[in-house]
This record gives C-alpha cells, sequence and structure tokens, in this order.
C-alpha cells in the first residue's frame, strides 16, 4: 500500500503540529487544590483540539488486509486514496489551518483557565473544530462509498468493520488518562495476527466475535470521545468562573459555594468521559473472555498478555517471571524425576502468588488512575502514597521470584548449574 508522498507528508506534519503543553495538563491542577490557577505561557505553541490525521498508508494496508483484497482491487484502492489525500490536503490548507492558528491565538494569551472571555472564545474554536472533523469524516466516508463498488458480495459485509474501525480511530484523537481508556481489542488481535502470534481454532466463530465487538464498542468510543471534548471546550470557562472575574484577575470575592459548585461542574464533565473509557476497558476485558474460547493456547497467552502490558505498563509485562528459567531448567537431559518435582512443587507456589501481587498493583494502579482522571490531579502527599504502595507491592513480587529462584536453584547439581551457567550466564541469579 502506498504512504504519503514526502511533500504531502511534511505539509501536514506543518499544518498538525500539535505543542508540548495540552489542555488537559495545562488546566487540570485547580480542580483539586484550594488555589487559584496559574497563567500559563505558551509562546507560540498550540493547544491541542484534537484532529485527527488522515489515514495513512500502515491504516490503509490494515484496511486492505482486513477486506482481503486481490492485486486489482488493491491498484484501484491507491488511486482513490490519492485522491482521498489530496482532498484531505486542500481541506486541512483551508480550514484546518485556521484552527491551528486561532489555538495559537489563545494560547499566546497565558490565561486559559483564569479569563471567562478566553474561555468562551476556547469554547468556540471547539464548535468550529467539531464542524470541521465532520467534514473530515465526509472525506473518510466517501472514500469507503467510492471503493465499496469493487467490492464482492461478502467484502461488503466487511467493509462495514473496516468504517467502525476509522471511526475509533477518529475518537481516539481525544485522549483517555483512564487506563485502557481508548484500547481497541481488534487492533490488538491485528497486530498479533501479523506477527504470527495468533491461530484460531473456529474462524466463523472468531468472525462473529469481531462483527458483534465492532458493533457494540464503537458507540462507547464515540460517547467517550464526545463527552471528552465536552469537557475540554467546557473547562477553561468552568475554571474561569470558579476564580477569576473575566479580565484574568483572582475575584477573593467570589462566594466559595459558587466556586465550589463550578468545580463540581467540571468534575462531572470529567466523570463522563472516564465512565465511557471504563465501559471500554470493561467490555474489553469481557471480548477476551469470549476470545478464550475460539483461539488457541498460545495465541490467547500472547493477547492477553499484550493487553496487559497496554492498560497496566508499570506492572506488565512481570520483570520477575520465572517461564523462561523453568522451561531452561527442564530441558536439561540430567535433570532427574525428583528434581522434576521439586521444581514443579515450587512452581505451584510461586505463580499463585505472583499473580495476587500483580493483580493488587492493576487494581491499585487503576484506581489511582480512575481517580485522577475525574478530578484532574492528586494532592502531592497522595500522589507520593501511591507511588509507595506500588514499590511496596513491587518489592514482594520480587522477593517472591528471588526466593523461587534461589529454591531452584538448590535443587540442581554442580554440572547442571555449570551447563546452566554456561548457556545462560544469568538464568539462575538470585539478584536483581
Amino acid at each position: 500500500m502506498p504512504a504519503m508522498s514526502s511533500r504531502t507528508a511534511t505539509h501536514l506534519h506543518n499544518l498538525m503540529v500539535v505543542g508540548v503543553v495540552t489542555l488537559g495538563i495545562a488546566v487540570g491542577a485547580a480542580a483539586t487544590t484550594q488555589t487559584p490557577p496559574t497563567p500559563v505561557t505558551r509562546g507560540g505553541a498550540f493547544i491541542n483540539i484534537a484532529i485527527p490525521i488522515p489515514i495513512d498508508g500502515e491504516e490503509l494496508d490494515r484496511y486492505a488486509n482486513t477486506l482481503q483484497l486481490d492485486d486489482g482491487q488493491r491498484v484501484v484502492l491507491e488511486m482513490l486514496y490519492e485522491e482521498y489525500l489530496e482532498e484531505e490536503a486542500q481541506f486541512r490548507k483551508k480550514e484546518i489551518k485556521k484552527l491551528w492558528d486561532s489555538s495559537a491565538t489563545i494560547a499566546a494569551l497565558g490565561d486559559l483557565g483564569l479569563s471567562v472571555q478566553t474561555g468562551d472564545e476556547f469554547a468556540a474554536l471547539m464548535r468550529a473544530r467539531d464542524r470541521a472533523v465532520r467534514r473530515l469524516a465526509v472525506i473518510d466516508e466517501r472514500l469507503f462509498f467510492q471503493f465499496t463498488s469493487h467490492l464482492s458480495e461478502w467484502q461488503e459485509a466487511i467493509i462495514e468493520q473496516v468504517r467502525r474501525q476509522r471511526i475509533r480511530v477518529r475518537c481516539n484523537t481525544a485522549r483517555s488518562e483512564y487506563p485502557g481508556g481508548t484500547l481497541d481489542l481488534a487492533m490488538l488481535l491485528y497486530e498479533c495476527e501479523r506477527v504470527g502470534d495468533l491461530e484460531v481454532l473456529d474462524g466463523d466463530t472468531y468472525g462473529e466475535i469481531l462483527l458483534d465487538y465492532g458493533i457494540n464498542v464503537t458507540p462507547l468510543f464515540q460517547r467517550r470521545y464526545r463527552a471528552k471534548l465536552k469537557a475540554m471546550a467546557d473547562g477553561p470557562r468552568i475554571l474561569a468562573a470558579a476564580w477569576g472575574n473575566g479580565d484574568g484577575e483572582i475575584d477573593e470575592t467570589v462566594r466559595d459555594t459558587k466556586r465550589t459548585a463550578a468545580l463540581d461542574e467540571r468534575q462531572r464533565l470529567r466523570a463522563r468521559h472516564v465512565h465511557a473509557a471504563k465501559q471500554i476497558r470493561e467490555m474489553n476485558e469481557r471480548y477476551l473472555g469470549r476470545l478464550s474460547n475460539v483461539l488457541d493456547e498460545r495465541s490467547i497467552r500472547a493477547l492477553k498478555e499484550r493487553y496487559l502490558s497496554e492498560v497496566y505498563p508499570p506492572v506488565y509485562p512481570d520483570p520477575n517471571d520465572i517461564s523462561a528459567l523453568v522451561k531452561r531448567i527442564r530441558g536439561l537431559e540430567t535433570l532427574t524425576e525428583a528434581q522434576r518435582d521439586g521444581i514443579q512443587s515450587l512452581e505451584a507456589t510461586y505463580w499463585p502468588r505472583q499473580r495476587h501481587l500483580s493483580e493488587r498493583m492493576a487494581a491499585h494502579y487503576l484506581s489511582w488512575h480512575e481517580e485522577a482522571a475525574e478530578r484532574g490531579a492528586h494532592h502531592p502527599d497522595a500522589a507520593q502514597e501511591y507511588q509507595d504502595e506500588m514499590d511496596r507491592l513491587g518489592a514482594r513480587r520480587l522477593d517472591n521470584a528471588i526466593s523461587i529462584k534461589s529454591q531452584m536453584k538448590n535443587l540442581l547439581g554442580p554440572v547442571q548449574l555449570a551447563q546452566m551457567d554456561e548457556n545462560h550466564p544469568s538464568s539462575v541469579t538470585t539478584e536483581q
């Protein structure tokens, strides 16, 4: 599949540069502290207004593979794609650039979240942004519509899945602070298949699950997206109403009740998109369970490992996992039955404890980030308490692994240890 030309890619990049400081970071802290927000000076930076990027070559290739296009169909798609890129570029040059220019103008004021007037201007910008993004969606849909006449009957049914995938990609331009809130399970499956980690046992049921997933999860992506944009658009105005007097100065006469009501309103806006993100994570986990019945054991293990590492990055993959070590020990030709039984007994001790500690770390991580996503920030003392608990659980997980590794080492004889050290010098280490 063709990628963008370097000229087109450079042009679009120049139009879509986003400042390092996003809106969520810039105005987040005031919601949980009883001190007014500090104006943020961004210089010439933009405020991120979540403009979707065009379909790129990699994304188009994924859709082509999903549809199982033949060579002739790929040629047609390439031609239509070139027309799509040209239309996209022209629209972005004419309309989207205006939005980025406006966002830069607002950013330069440095009082977003303090001035009601600036908050109103930003809300108006976000409304203009919504109109423009709907027109970008029409350009996407035109590409799919034009190509549909070149598809077979069964491919016409599959292209509805492709359309839903593209909708989810567009929705993910508005980031989620909630773990797993933008994770697309269909994308994880595609990545597993691409690297050869997907073996389907029941193709028909697998296809039905994927179709059902797309139908059910896409509205949640859209709901989260709309709620997130609403919070982005209205948040600065709400903060300004709570803390300012409309001209960027702090008005100490603002009644506490009014201030509390404004901050509660902002938190309710945040809670809506967090709730939708939570529903996405829960739905993904339900479908992981359904997929367990149609994938072989190796595939579902690889899929779950990818999923866990995406949703809980500080927890998974577990750096203390002993699986590789156990595999190497069992590969020793001189291993006796008594030693095998001993290794199996140690595994039976290790795994339940390790899973329990990992699940506690994941639950703590999830709870912390759910609250942070709703509130916008945590008190520094609470942040330290969170990290201390993660460190404590992580240390217990490490101690469990070190203990089991040491006991496994004690089961082996000198020759066996030498063989292990020769092939894998760090395979029986008991320190990290």
